[in-house]
C-alpha cells in the first residue's frame, strides 16, 4: 500500500538538502569484493562506487514540470511541486 505525505510550503532548497544528506546518515557501505578488471585500480573503483551513491541522491525533473528525488535507505521518494512537496513509501 503506498502512503503519501504532502506538506505545502517554499522550503524545497533546505529539503532538497536534508533528502540528499539523509541517504549518506543512513547508508552503510559494503564491501562487495568485486574482481577489478585489469588495469582497473581499487581507487578507481571507490571513486566509482561514491559517484553513483551521491548521484542517487540528486534531484532530477520528472518530465511534468516537477522534480523528483528518491531516498532508498528510507524507501522513500520525494516529488517537488512548484508549493510544496509530497513523499511517498
Amino acid at each position: 500500500m503506498k502512503k503519501t505525505i504532502s506538506l505545502s510550503f517554499s522550503l524545497l532548497p533546505v529539503l532538497s538538502v536534508f533528502v540528499f544528506y539523509a541517504g549518506f546518515l543512513f547508508a552503510q557501505p559494503k564491501s562487495d569484493g568485486v574482481a577489478l578488471p585489469a588495469g582497473a585500480s581499487a581507487s578507481w573503483w571507490e571513486t566509482v562506487q561514491k559517484n553513483i551513491r551521491e548521484s542517487e541522491y540528486h534531484i532530477r525533473p520528472k518530465g511534468d514540470g516537477m522534480f523528483s528525488s528518491p531516498n532508498r535507505a528510507q524507501n522513500l521518494r520525494f516529488t517537488y511541486f512548484e508549493r510544496g512537496f509530497s513523499a511517498t513509501r
